[in-house]
């Protein structure tokens, strides 16, 4: 069935031009199309992936082009993966898997070509985070810079939470 109602987890392009959802129930997951010229939603296939993780909080991860997205996949109770595939078009299902993450978080670029993860050892507390940029061949990311601690002891950084945020009596 195609009936996104039954689905717990979605992602819509940046472009607009498609969005996939995801069961984590029956790991399954949808792959839609839209048309915006005859505004309609063309569904394109559903693939079956195992072991998906529930992100009912977050949509999915998904490319501004649709053609890269990640998915949270459970590997034991006290290990969760991030995996990045990407597509070789918005109408098809085929993908390839270009990236495998141990963490619990992870946020995909508009372009799909970098990530931002939290440290697998700081996961409890979410306090390192690491950038990753894509070589643009199989599954290879290179790590940009050093780790973050976004709160380490003994000073007034922000939290995690705060990312994003500049604080003016830091620089």
């Amino acid at each position: 069935s195609n009936d996104t109602n039954s689905y717990k987890s979605m992602g819509v392009s940046g472009s607009g031009n498609c969005f996939i959802a995801a069961n984590i129930t029956s790991n399954k997951v949808s792959f839609y199309s839209i048309d915006q010229s005859t505004k309609t939603i063309t569904h394109e296939g559903d693939i079956t992936v195992s072991n998906l993780y529930d992100i009912t909080i977050y949509p999915l991860p998904i490319s501004n082009d649709g053609l890269v997205y990640a998915l949270k996949h459970y590997l034991s109770a006290s290990s969760i993966s991030w995996k990045v595939y990407k597509r070789t078009s918005v109408t098809t299902t085929s993908h390839t898997l270009i990236g495998e993450f141990d963490t619990f978080n992870l946020s995909l670029s508009s372009d799909g070509t970098h990530v931002v993860v939290a440290d697998p050892t700081a996961i409890a507390n979410k306090k390192v985070i690491s950038v990753y940029k894509y070589d643009e061949s199989g599954t290879s990311w290179t790590k940009i810079g050093s780790s973050i601690n976004t709160n380490p002891a003994n000073s007034s950084s922000p939290a995690t939470s705060a990312i994003g945020y500049i604080d003016q009596s830091l620089t």
